[in-house]
C-alpha cells in the first residue's frame, strides 16, 4: 500500500519519536524503515509517501543504489528478485567476457549457483539455534518457507533450461534500469481505450489508469483489473499490433503491464512476465472474451477500436 506521509500514520506504524521529529523538521531528504519481519514500512519525505506491505518490502530489498537483497520475508517478491539478480549477473559477465559472452551458458550457470546458495542457506536456517526461542521461531520458519519456495522456483528453471532460456533472455533484457522504455498510446485513441477499460477498475484506480494511458508512465501503485488477467493482456496485445501503442517493443510492454497492474479473479494476483509473454509475444489463439477488437480499414490501412 502507498499512502500520503502524515505524523499520525508515522505514529500508527511505530516509527520512533526521533524519526518522527526528523520527518517534521528536516528540510533535507530523510527516509526511514520500520521492519518487523512480518511487515515492512518505508517512509520518505522526498516523495511524501509511506509504503507498506509488498510496496514496503520492495523499497527495503530493492532500494535504488543499494545492493540487491534476497526478500527473505516476502515470498511475493521472489520472481522479481530472481530477474533483477540475473540481470545484474549477466551485465557483469558481459563486461568481463566481451565478445565471448554467451547468454544461455551464463543463465544456466547463474541458476546452478543460485540453487547451491539457496540450499546452503536452507541448511543453515534449519540448524539455527534461534529455532529454540519462541520470540524469533516464527520468523525463522517463515524464512525457511520462503527459501524453500525459491529452491522450488530454481529447480523448475534448471529442469527445463531449454524451454525457459529464451523467456529468461527476454526478461533480463527489459529489467535493466529505471530508464526503461514505456509505451506511447496514440493521443487520438486514449479516450476510446480508457472508456473501454475503465469499468474494469475501481473508481479509486480510474484516474491513475487514465493518467498512465495518456503519459505511458508508472502508476503510483498497481492498478487492479477486476476480471481475468488474460483479457487485459489481450487488449494491450491488440493495441500494439495495430500500432495504437507505439514507442516500445512487445517485451517492454509486457514489463510495463507487469509493473503497473494486478488482476482479480476471486483473489488479487500479480502478473508474471512469463504469463504476459505467452499472451503478447506468441501466436496463440485469441482471447475467447476480448474487451475490444481492433479492425483495419482495407482502404486506408488505419485501425479502429471497437467494443467486443
Amino acid at each position: 500500500m502507498i499512502e500520503k506521509l502524515t505524523i499520525e500514520k508515522l505514529k500508527k506504524y511505530g516509527f520512533s519519536t526521533e524519526s518522527i521529529e526528523r520527518f517534521s523538521t528536516w528540510e533535507i531528504t530523510y527516509e526511514a524503515f520500520y521492519h518487523s519481519g512480518y511487515d515492512c514500512i518505508f517512509a520518505s519525505n522526498k516523495d511524501n509517501k509511506i509504503y507498506s506491505g509488498i510496496e514496503g518490502f520492495k523499497k527495503y530489498y530493492f532500494r535504488d543504489g543499494a545492493p540487491l537483497i534476497f526478500p527473505k520475508h516476502c515470498a511475493d517478491l521472489i520472481e522479481e528478485y530472481y530477474f533483477l539478480a540475473l540481470s545484474k549477473y549477466l551485465e557483469k559477465k558481459k563486461r568481463n567476457t566481451g565478445t565471448k559472452f554467451n547468454d544461455k551458458v551464463n543463465i544456466e550457470k547463474f541458476n546452478r549457483q543460485e540453487l547451491i546458495s539457496a540450499n546452503n542457506t536452507l541448511e543453515k536456517l534449519s540448524k539455527s539455534n534461534l529455532l529454540k526461542f519462541n520470540t524469533v521461531n516464527g520468523l525463522i520458519k517463515k524464512e525457511i518457507d520462503i527459501f524453500e519456495a525459491y529452491v522450488d522456483w530454481l529447480n523448475g528453471l534448471v529442469d527445463s533450461e531449454n524451454s525457459t532460456s529464451a523467456n529468461i533472455q527476454i526478461q533480463q533484457n527489459i529489467i535493466q534500469s529505471s530508464d526503461l522504455i514505456t509505451p506511447i498510446f496514440k493521443s487520438e485513441a486514449v479516450q476510446t481505450v480508457f472508456d473501454l477499460l475503465k469499468n474494469f477498475f475501481s473508481r479509486e484506480h480510474q484516474m491513475d489508469l487514465e493518467n498512465i494511458l495518456k503519459n505511458g508512465t508508472d502508476a503510483p501503485q498497481k492498478l487492479i483489473f477486476l476480471d481475468r488477467g488474460n483479457r487485459l493482456a489481450d487488449a494491450f496485445k491488440q493495441l500494439i499490433k495495430a500500432d495504437i501503442i507505439t514507442g516500445c517493443e512487445q517485451k517492454e510492454l509486457e514489463y510495463w503491464i507487469y509493473k503497473n497492474f494486478q488482476y482479480k479473479n476471486q483473489t488479487v494476483k500479480d502478473y508474471t512476465i512469463r504469463y504476459l509473454n505467452d499472451i503478447i509475444s506468441s501466436n496463440k489463439d485469441r482471447c475467447q472474451r476480448p474487451i475490444l477488437n481492433t479492425i483495419q480499414d482495407r482502404t486506408t490501412g488505419n485501425y479502429s477500436i471497437n467494443k467486443a
